[in-house]
């Protein structure tokens, strides 16, 4: 089956399937949680805990909407490609 296929009857889920593959982004996730934790082990007001977690979580939920509005970007530079391959750019 081809990718399109694959698109269309869903079975591709990026957001699901995603593992960052540069070294950077994979030392920083970890150097990340690394600080994370120990921040979180540090604070010994709950109240405090538990509205830093809420401020995390607020910013996971903005990165998966940078994310995808990276991927939409991404993909109509892709588009653009082709048509420009093919000889059929529009600005």
């Amino acid at each position: 089956m081809s990718v399109l296929n694959d698109i269309y009857h869903g079975k591709i889920h990026w957001e699901e399937d995603y593992k960052p593959e540069l070294k950077a982004v994979i030392d920083g996730r970890r150097k990340f949680a690394a600080n994370c934790d120990r921040l979180l082990d540090e604070i010994n007001d709950e109240d405090l805990r538990v509205k830093l977690i809420n401020l995390l979580d607020e910013r996971n939920e903005l990165l998966a909407d940078e994310m995808e509005d990276c991927y939409m970007q991404g993909m109509r530079m892709g588009a653009r490609m082709t048509m420009a391959l093919l000889g059929e750019e529009r600005a």
